[in-house]
């Protein structure tokens, strides 16, 4: 049986949480770039290296599934599935999906604290990066405006969630809210000058 996470848990436990570069290269990933492209290649520790970086991918991105694992890692999904074999999972449900952590993150999930004021994240941020886009900006419209095929905006959290995107141009910040605008003064304190909130 799944566990079920309220919205306010998943989102205080991805913000809670990360996974440096530091901590990929502690599993034995190397970057190699073969003919110019980055391709992620396993050291020769084997599988519990696969392991622990299925876990520590669980624990930045999770909940999530083989699937984004697979997209993470390029990964086609019978490797994603030899990969994911090779950690532990529990089965959590959020918004009626079957996503998983690993067991030793659940608690922390359980236990975070409700994630609260206002934050703008740059464009390309790892949270956004590797995280469920599907579970961090439910509708497809919207999901259109964060994830663009080019110049990605930033992005605007108000207590957890994806509220809206900015931009600067010409030294102004513009936020395009997505419903009800956070309040401006949260927003200005966020980005550390006055923003322009434009109409959504």
């Amino acid at each position: 049986m799944a566990v079920r996470l309220t919205d306010a848990e998943v989102r205080a436990h991805r913000v809670a949480t990360h996974l440096g570069g530091t901590g990929v290269l502690d599993t034995g990933v190397q970057d190699t770039p073969p003919g110019g492209a980055a391709h992620l290649a396993l050291a020769a520790r084997g599988h519990a290296t696969r392991g622990e970086l299925v876990r520590r991918f669980l624990r930045y991105a999770g909940p999530t599934d083989r699937d984004g694992l697979a997209a993470w890692l390029a990964l086609s999904p019978a490797a994603a599935r030899r990969w994911w074999e090779l950690a532990d999972v529990v089965p959590v449900e959020v918004d009626g999906r079957r996503l998983f952590l690993h067991p030793d993150d659940l608690d922390a999930a359980r236990a975070a604290p409700a994630a609260r004021g206002v934050s703008l994240l740059p464009p390309y941020d790892p949270v956004l990066e590797l995280g469920d886009r599907a579970l961090l900006v439910p509708d497809p419209a919207r999901r259109k405006q964060v994830w663009r095929a080019t110049a990605n905006p930033g992005v605007v959290l108000a207590a957890g969630a994806v509220a809206g995107t900015w931009r600067r141009r010409k030294g102004t910040i513009t936020v395009t809210p997505f419903g009800r605008a956070p309040d401006r003064r949260a927003l200005a304190a966020a980005a550390g000058e006055e923003v322009v909130v434009a109409e959504s």
